[in-house]
């Protein structure tokens, strides 16, 4: 069985959002700021790798 990941929000996308489009944040639908693509991880893997990853 494929798990899917469905997109999100978080906090550091109404963040980014509120700060690329300088609007209040409450007025915008959340589909136009969810993370779309959501990238993951394992315990397993280094933080190193994760900063390259995640273009931290």
């Amino acid at each position: 069985m494929v798990e899917t990941i469905r997109p999100t929000i978080s906090e550091r996308d109404i963040v980014t959002n509120l700060a690329k489009h300088g609007t209040n944040p409450l007025d915008m639908p959340v589909a136009s700021m969810m993370t779309q693509t959501v990238k993951t991880c394992s315990p397993q893997e280094p933080i190193g790798g994760l900063i390259v990853k995640f273009n931290l």
